[in-house]
């Protein structure tokens, strides 16, 4: 059976950044049972300083694996966590964050140059030409960012750098910019260390913002690493991003709906607003769903 070390090692090569919280119910889910998990992943932590870096995510301390990493003793080589472009990835988010420290609580604009126009050169997208648009207009309002590309185009909504970080309420803009614009499925909510990755679909009232992905700068993940490389301008392709985004989304919606009918009972069916037996209650959520559906194109 593995070590508490080697589970957490494990699961943090899977995730990418965790807080301790998370790595106390992996422990657990390992079929380990300390007293006190969290305290326990903190020590493991502690005791391992070279193996560990420590970081911020949603305003929230998390832990991820340091570099170089260390071979593990189960595997030939490195863990895809390790691959060069992820360590050369890494590194880079270590340089510009050194050049930007004092941008944390200062303006958008501070946060724009500093840290979102580096993350979209290294994307391959050239600020001084036709790749990147600052004037861009929807319905009446100026955008923050446009990334063109020959086939789509992807909203870069910018906050700026504070402790509080990236909230909900920041998206209901971006929300709307694509929801309003024709070609234009994707959009990025960024303070600069933060990345959000949406896909939109459906229009005004039945449109939705559906997250895709996530990257923190300061404590980078593969899985944020590999949603932020589809959008290199190189190799973007909208309509495979589009169909897997799809994916993604009629999965959480099959998911909900199974949930909903399972929650139909004899027992409580009383709870809802239209009384009726279980069958005909049954008949009138898949048929919500499935206008849903509709309206979101899927």
């Amino acid at each position: 059976m593995p070590t508490q070390l080697e589970v957490i090692i494990e699961a943090l090569e899977k995730n990418g950044p965790m807080d301790a919280d998370q790595l106390g119910n992996v422990i657990v889910a390992s079929g380990k049972n300390p007293k006190a998990p969290k305290n326990s992943a903190l020590g493991i932590i502690s005791t391992h300083p070279d193996l560990f870096v420590k970081g911020k995510m949603n305003g929230k301390k998390v832990y991820s694996l340091a570099e170089p990493l260390p071979v593990p003793k189960k595997h030939e080589s490195l863990p895809k966590a390790a691959s060069d472009d992820f360590k050369a990835f890494r590194a880079f988010c270590r340089e510009i964050l050194k050049k930007a420290e004092h941008v944390k609580g200062s303006n958008e604009e501070e946060a724009k140059i500093k840290l979102v126009l580096p993350v979209l050169r290294y994307l391959g997208y050239d600020d001084g030409s036709s790749d990147v648009s600052t004037e861009f207009n929807v319905m009446g309002k100026r955008t923050d960012i446009v990334l063109n590309s020959k086939k789509n185009k992807v909203f870069v909504e910018i906050k700026a750098w504070n402790n509080r970080g990236l909230v909900d309420a920041n998206k209901e803009q971006l929300k709307r910019y694509v929801s309003d614009c024709q070609d234009c499925s994707f959009g990025i909510l960024t303070n600069g260390a933060e990345w959000r990755f949406f896909y939109g679909t459906g229009k005004g009232g039945k449109s939705i913002l559906f997250p895709i992905g996530d990257l923190s700068i300061e404590a980078p993940s593969v899985s944020g690493f590999d949603v932020l490389r589809s959008f290199e301008k190189k190799s973007f392709n909208p309509s495979m991003l589009e169909k897997k985004s799809k994916e993604m989304l009629k999965k959480m919606m099959d998911g909900w709906e199974k949930n909903c009918l399972e929650g139909i009972t004899p027992d409580n069916e009383i709870k809802f607003p239209e009384k009726g037996d279980v069958a005909v209650l049954k008949d009138k959520l898949k048929d919500t769903f499935k206008k849903w559906r509709k309206g979101l194109n899927l």
